[in-house]
């Protein structure tokens, strides 16, 4: 895999949380960037963006590593390669305008983990129990983080002849028993070298957003430096 490179471009939303396969976020002094890491029909790449804001001291550095729309089980995502794709997100690292590399300090999963139908004859239907320890092979020392998305949603649903509202969370206990932290409208508190910031986990936009979005727990993004983690 080549080291990623220095690109400077727009995002939208949905691009930078859910586009084609994985993403990756990071930070360096008063500067947030983000790596996009995508796996789709085979192809695997790393484009780096830069953002910036002012709330984080000069000289912090950050980085995040975000995937997200692996829908494991589709021809281009077997568990092999997903075991490569968390082996190559194990070994990302982003590279300062200085030249100096920084290694990954946080991991998040931005949804649709698992695929909800059939898309081709060769799809195959992964429980989460399969697919949580493959994943649960990353590592970042201020951990692993995710949410779930609508395919999550309805693949589950589909399996266990619910609603969603109704739907069993035993899921965020097989991922957390793989050191994969689950959740929903949840704030996570974060230290790095002393510097606090929240890690903010919003419901899937398309199922769970309309009756689950709780705005309250966004109280404070104004007076701390806030990563938004969603589908």
């Amino acid at each position: 895999m080549k080291d990623m490179q220095n690109t400077r471009m727009s995002v939208s939303r949905r691009k930078f949380l859910g586009n084609l396969g994985a993403a990756f976020v990071a930070s360096a002094g008063t500067s947030v960037a983000s790596v996009t890491y995508t796996s789709h029909f085979d192809s695997l790449q790393i484009t780096q963006y830069d953002l910036s804001t002012d709330k984080v001291p000069e000289g912090f550095d950050h980085v995040e590593a975000h995937i997200t729309d692996i829908h494991a089980g589709t021809p281009s995502v077997s568990k092999k390669k997903l075991a490569q794709i968390v082996t190559q997100v194990n070994s990302l690292t982003y590279q300062k305008k200085d030249g100096q590399r920084l290694p990954v300090d946080l991991i998040g999963i931005g949804g649709d983990i698992l695929i909800n139908k059939h898309y081709d004859p060769r799809t195959e239907f992964f429980h989460p129990e399969e697919i949580a320890p493959i994943l649960g092979k990353l590592e970042a020392p201020l951990g692993v983080y995710g949410c779930l998305g609508n395919h999550d949603w309805d693949r589950m649903g589909h399996v266990l002849q619910i609603r969603h509202d109704d739907l069993t969370m035993d899921i965020w206990d097989i991922f957390k028993d793989n050191n994969i932290h689950l959740h929903e409208n949840e704030i996570v508190s974060l230290n790095k070298d002393g510097m606090e910031f929240d890690l903010a986990i919003l419901p899937d936009y398309k199922t769970r957003w309309n009756k689950h979005f709780d705005s309250t727990i966004l109280k404070d993004v104004d007076k701390r430096p806030t990563i938004v983690l969603s589908h």
